[in-house]
């Protein structure tokens, strides 16, 4: 598994659709268990970083951009381009 796919579950859960859709019952259904955690994992991992940095996630989660700035969006992809 590469590690663009550990970043896109959303590409694991389509998979995992396209095999159910297609009768292959075990494949697809533990594919989109594995799908479905990940997601889950993501979301665990975003609400557990809110909550370490101490922000509320009320704050995070409304829309606003006061919480970190007009340059956080462009900040976090940068760092993403360099992690990958």
């Amino acid at each position: 598994m590469s590690a663009m796919t550990k970043l896109r579950p959303g590409s694991t859960l389509t998979t995992a659709v396209l095999e159910l859709a297609e009768g292959q019952a075990v494949s697809g259904s533990s594919r989109l268990v594995a799908g479905a955690m990940q997601l889950a994992l993501l979301a665990f991992g975003i609400i557990a970083g809110i909550q370490a940095v101490g922000v509320s996630a009320r704050a995070v989660f409304s829309g606003s951009s006061a919480v970190l700035g007009e340059w956080a969006p462009w900040l976090g992809v940068l760092v993403f381009a360099m992690g990958v």
